[in-house]
């Protein structure tokens, strides 16, 4: 199994933006996906292969050495209005385990009957941001964070 985005978080020096340094996207300088590129944008279908809608966006966590819980806020952008959503605040990751975190899709609330290409201009793609916050305690060292998006909820 691999998941299609990876990125890196430090505490303490090292080569990766550090923890707790992500921007909150409704309070930071207006930016649209792309603009702040830290590794942390995850953009994915919001329809699967088999038809199935995406359900949930999955997260996991690998800490260094005596790593505890972080907390994760995960924003979708909506382009209509050009603006950054809150989906999913203060979503907490235990080290070495994952997370299922349910998300918005306009396709589900889409009118029936609609045309693929029709459905295709209500949605395509979701991006979403995956901020890390830094819980004070973390220790140094690398904490690594996989996302995936999920079509079986």
């Amino acid at each position: 199994m691999k998941f299609p985005l990876m990125f890196k978080r430090s505490k303490g020096g090292g080569a990766f933006p550090a923890l707790g340094s992500d921007p909150n996207p409704l309070t930071a300088s207006p930016f649209q996906p792309g603009d702040v590129d830290v590794g942390n944008l995850f953009k994915t279908r919001m329809q699967g292969m088999t038809s199935s809608d995406l359900q949930s966006v999955m997260i996991g966590y690998k800490g260094p050495v005596g790593a505890i819980a972080l907390n994760l806020e995960i924003y979708v952008w909506e382009s209509h209005s050009a603006a950054w959503y809150l989906v999913a605040p203060a979503t907490t990751v235990p080290p070495d385990s994952f997370v299922n975190v349910k998300v918005p899709n306009p396709l589900a609330a889409a009118p029936l009957g609609l045309s693929q290409q029709d459905e295709t201009n209500v949605v395509g793609s979701g991006e979403f941001f995956i901020r890390v916050l830094d819980p004070g305690a973390a220790p140094n060292g690398t904490h690594t964070i996989i996302v995936a998006g999920n079509q079986a909820g």
